[in-house]
């Protein structure tokens, strides 16, 4: 399993100001990871950890066999990554602040084909050059095993409680750059 390529990815993206008011963004990220690095580790802990267990419960070595088969095609699957994100977004000045929006869809290739959509809309309030107030509200629709959840100003960031389970966020604060 070494010496074969391992994660590999593809960012680009960019932004266009329209005028004084308007700010447009679009984004594109591919990844792709058909051999995670990570296999041997889970392979030497079932070696390691389950297979001793097995032993001394007295299962057979042919089943034995047949578990590490069904453990090996699982974490496979489980750990291969295949997906192309696309996002597109704009910012709106308006008086003293700005209203932000974006949309952002994950298009998983793998088998259980879990996409999501992120939405989300924000306004920030300028007290001065480097604070501001700022709120974000955020929703991600999850397709069958996708647990996304939104994280900081409403980009993908944890886990929802379930797989499938649409994630939200609500957040209000204030920001001082230094």
């Amino acid at each position: 399993m070494q010496n074969r390529p391992s994660l590999r990815t593809l960012t680009v993206g960019g932004s266009y100001a329209l005028g004084e008011s308007w700010k447009f963004f679009a984004g594109f990220h591919s990844q792709r990871n058909q051999n995670s690095a990570l296999l041997p580790d889970y392979l030497a802990g079932w070696n390691q950890a389950v297979v001793p267990a097995l032993i001394a419960q007295g299962v057979p070595e042919a089943t034995r066999n047949a578990l590490l088969g069904i453990f090996q095609t699982n974490i496979k699957a489980n750990t291969q990554q295949d997906a192309n994100s696309y996002q597109v977004g704009a910012h709106y000045r308006i008086g003293n602040g700005r209203i932000v929006a974006s949309y952002a869809h994950q298009n998983d290739r793998t088998a259980s084909n879990s996409d999501a959509n992120l939405y989300a809309v924000g306004y920030n309030y300028y007290l001065s050059k480097r604070t501001d107030l700022y709120t974000a509200l955020a929703f991600i629709k999850n397709d069958n095993e996708a647990q996304y959840s939104p994280g900081t100003s409403g980009n993908p960031g944890g886990f929802t409680e379930a797989p499938g389970a649409d994630g939200r966020a609500l957040q209000l604060g204030i920001r001082h750059r230094f």
